[in-house]
């Protein structure tokens, strides 16, 4: 189902492990683009709206942009 839930998994050699759900949009997600450091990502989604994630205080936490 499309549901707009970004899934954040840690890349390990033993074997992938999701480590945070965020529920980013209210429709499909339809782009993702991370930033060099790993510490902040853009989403866009069909919803008209593009979030800016940055960590903070160990919680992501987004800017909303009306596309």
């Amino acid at each position: 189902k499309i549901n707009g839930t970004i899934v954040i998994f840690l890349i390990n050699e033993n074997k992938p492990e999701r480590i945070r759900e965020i529920k980013a949009h209210n429709d499909e997600i339809t782009s993702l683009c991370f930033a060099n450091h790993s510490l902040s990502f853009l989403s866009g989604s069909r919803d008209g709206f593009m979030k800016l994630w940055f960590i903070q205080d160990k919680t992501w936490v987004s800017t909303l942009f009306e596309l």
